[in-house]
């Protein structure tokens, strides 16, 4: 019996993903060895931040070349180094005899690094002077993408419960701030010290949500932790972010829906701690109906607060604690913020308005178009992915740069302050 068309097809299909699972990796998609951990429960943070950095250097020593500015001549390993490494920022100047500071934990997303959210730990920490802000680097991350498609969500959930407790006996309040998958950590973290009150020995007073991935939009995500059998990355590239990768590992995106799939957080009762979200309606990268329906159903109205970036892709949830924001008015030719663009500033040196790296991946790699999107400063307008589709209808020869900064940060984190009671 002849093969039909569509057999010959799956068929063909099926061949092309085994050879791709079957072919050997570039150096950055295979593990370097040097892979971030997470800590025991009784590991100092300074150990821990010394640790990590020793680690972080050595994989990128290992993965690239020096000479070949990987990263190009703004930045040597070592200044890459040191951007994805974990920190800590103090201000205890302030600080009385005996008085503990309040203590703030950041969590970056999938695939990112500490950098993401440097910004708004500098500004947490400046805003008193008795506080201190520890960053992590999540397990599989800051080194090459290789290590990421080896770490699990038992991982992830073991270093930010790590995070939590460093700070035990150290400070008088603890504030979660959580970008996207990080923000899910956080969640998840408090769920469980609410139900069962020994899970740790800190407490979390508050949570500050970016971007949180509470739910993935698509089909397909549903997949991935299968697919990661037969095809192990998406979107492969030669990794020129400084900050974080490039490359995207489907196994890791599988553990991330996994640990989606656990929290069920749609059967839970309201948390009974202040939350603040902030989240950009064209949002692509996460489901922005999932947090807007977490946001209404799952806080308090009484202590909640949500900062919703305004591009008319969306519209606003109808429940109380919202504030729009109209992308629109703004001096930076944005027209919608990004899963990416909320959390650093217009003049942040690396993913800035006018910063050293410009997000233009959406365009096929080596093309005219991705040149000329990395090397235009005066045309293109910053936006989500989505608007690549309609560019060339509505402005022809326009290009997009994926919006890697928040025009409205100093109003965001003014926002923020308020919220905490730091202003």
């Amino acid at each position: 019996m002849p093969i039909s068309k569509t057999a010959r097809l799956n068929l063909s299909a099926v061949i092309l993903l085994t050879l791709v699972a079957c072919s050997e990796d570039p150096a950055h998609l295979q593990p370097t060895g040097f892979s971030v951990s997470a800590p025991e429960l009784a590991t100092p943070f300074d150990q821990y931040l010394e640790q990590s950095r020793t680690q972080v250097s050595s994989a990128l020593q290992r993965t690239f070349t020096e000479d070949q500015l990987p990263f190009g001549e703004t930045y040597s390993l070592a200044e890459v180094a040191a951007m994805r490494s974990p920190y800590q920022l103090e201000s205890r100047s302030g600080c009385a005899p005996g008085q503990r500071p309040i203590g703030f934990l950041l969590l970056h997303g999938l695939s990112d690094s500490p950098y993401l959210l440097s910004a708004m730990a500098r500004d947490l920490v400046a805003a008193d002077n008795c506080a201190v802000a520890r960053a992590l680097l999540l397990p599989g991350h800051g080194t090459a993408p290789g290590d990421l498609a080896q770490a699990t969500r038992r991982d992830w959930q073991q270093a930010a419960r790590y995070g939590v407790e460093s700070f035990a006996g150290e400070v008088d309040s603890l504030t979660v701030v959580g970008y996207s998958a990080g923000a899910t950590l956080a969640i998840d973290l408090l769920n469980r010290q609410r139900e069962s009150g020994n899970v740790i020995d800190q407490q979390v007073d508050s949570l500050i949500l970016m971007s949180p991935a509470l739910g993935l939009p698509g089909f397909t995500v549903r997949l991935s932790p299968y697919l990661g059998w037969l095809v192990r990355w998406t979107g492969i590239e030669q990794e020129r972010d400084a900050a974080k990768y490039e490359s995207f590992s489907v196994p890791a995106g599988g553990q991330f829906y996994r640990l989606l799939q656990e929290l069920e957080w749609q059967q839970w009762q309201p948390l009974d701690v202040p939350v603040m979200m902030v989240v950009s309606d064209a949002d692509e990268t996460v489901s922005v109906p999932d947090a807007a329906q977490f946001f209404c159903q799952q806080l308090s109205p009484e202590s909640r607060q949500l900062l919703w970036y305004d591009s008319a892709a969306l519209q606003a949830p109808d429940c109380s604690g919202v504030t729009r924001v109209d992308v629109s008015a703004n001096d930076y030719r944005v027209r919608s913020l990004s899963h990416v663009g909320l959390t650093l500033p217009p003049d942040d040196p690396h993913y800035g308005f006018q910063g050293y790296y410009r997000q233009c991946l959406h365009y096929a790699a080596e093309s005219e178009q991705r040149q000329q999107c990395q090397q235009d400063d005066d045309s293109s307008i910053f936006a989500e992915r989505h608007l690549l589709e309609s560019l060339g209808i509505e402005q022809p020869g326009t290009l997009l740069r994926r919006t890697t900064f928040n025009p409205f940060y100093d109003d965001m984190m003014s926002r923020i302050l308020r919220f905490l009671g730091q202003e």
